[in-house]
């Protein structure tokens, strides 16, 4: 796995508060990518946006109300289906809990979820 983040998101309450403070208090400019329901701010080499907490627990495969992180995740993006499946294939017995394998998502792509192992594997602790 190439060591690299595409895409930081955080998961918030609501939507507008930390929208506004990134883009009137740090000058940021949200991306012509962004909507109504997620904002995304260009950065150097990576994405950053915001989405809200419950949808991000959706995407991922999670509960809203359930353990686990629904406040931030990572994305490596890949630029082949084939890729992705290979990815997460190889992430499961390194101790990954796959938590949503990959799939059609309705933004276009392909969308897959890991998260750390409950147990260790081998020297990871």
């Amino acid at each position: 796995m190439e060591q690299r983040i595409t895409l930081l998101t955080q998961g918030v309450k609501n939507l507008q508060r930390p929208k506004h403070f990134y883009k009137q208090v740090f000058g940021w400019l949200s991306s012509a990518s962004s909507s109504e329901s997620i904002v995304f701010f260009e950065l150097k080499g990576i994405r950053s946006a915001l989405f809200p907490q419950d949808s991000l627990a959706d995407d991922a495969g999670m509960s809203p109300d359930g353990h686990g992180s629904r406040r931030f995740s990572l994305a490596h993006n890949v630029a082949l289906e084939k890729e992705e499946e290979e990815l997460v294939a190889s992430l499961e017995p390194k101790g990954s809990t796959v938590l949503k394998r990959p799939d059609k998502v309705l933004w276009g792509g392909d969308s897959a979820s890991v998260a750390p192992g409950r147990k260790p594997v081998g020297d990871r602790l």
